[in-house]
C-alpha cells in the first residue's frame, strides 16, 4: 500500500512538472509571437515614414532622428548612411547524443541614400 502512495505521488509530480514546463513553452511562443507582431508594425511604421520623406528628408534629419550612424559614406553626388545593429544568438543544437552550444548572429541594416544636397533619394531595411 504504501509503495502505490508513493508511485501516485511520483506519477503526479511527473504529470505537474510537465504541465509547468508546457506553461513555460507556451508562454515564450506567445511572448516570441507579440514581439514578431510588434517588429512588422514597425517595419511598416518606418516603411511608411521614409517613403513619405524621399526627396524632403535630409542627413541631418537622420542624424537628429536616428542618431549618429555606424558608418557613412561621403562623396559630392552621394552621401550614404548606415544604421546597423547586430547580436549573437545562442541555441543548443543536437549533434548525435552531444549537445553543441552554437550561435547565430542576427541584427538589421537601414541605409539611407542621400544626394549630393543631401536630401534623401532611397533607403532599404535589411534583417537577417
Amino acid at each position: 500500500m504504501v509503495t502505490g502512495v508513493i508511485k501516485f505521488s511520483a506519477g503526479e509530480a511527473v504529470h505537474r512538472t510537465s504541465v509547468v514546463i508546457q506553461t513555460i513553452k507556451e508562454e515564450r511562443r506567445q511572448r516570441e509571437q507579440a514581439w514578431h507582431q510588434q517588429e512588422i508594425k514597425w517595419q511598416q511604421r518606418l516603411s511608411i515614414d521614409l517613403d513619405a520623406s524621399i526627396g524632403k528628408f535630409t542627413y541631418n534629419d537622420a542624424f537628429t532622428k536616428y542618431g549618429q550612424p555606424q558608418l557613412t559614406i561621403m562623396n559630392p553626388q552621394h552621401v550614404v548612411a548606415i544604421y546597423q545593429s547586430g547580436r549573437l544568438k545562442f541555441r543548443w543544437v543536437p549533434i548525435s547524443n552531444q549537445r553543441v552550444l552554437s550561435w547565430f548572429p542576427h541584427g538589421s541594416r537601414l541605409e539611407l541614400n542621400f544626394d549630393g544636397a543631401t536630401k534623401l533619394v532611397s533607403w532599404k531595411y535589411t534583417t537577417w
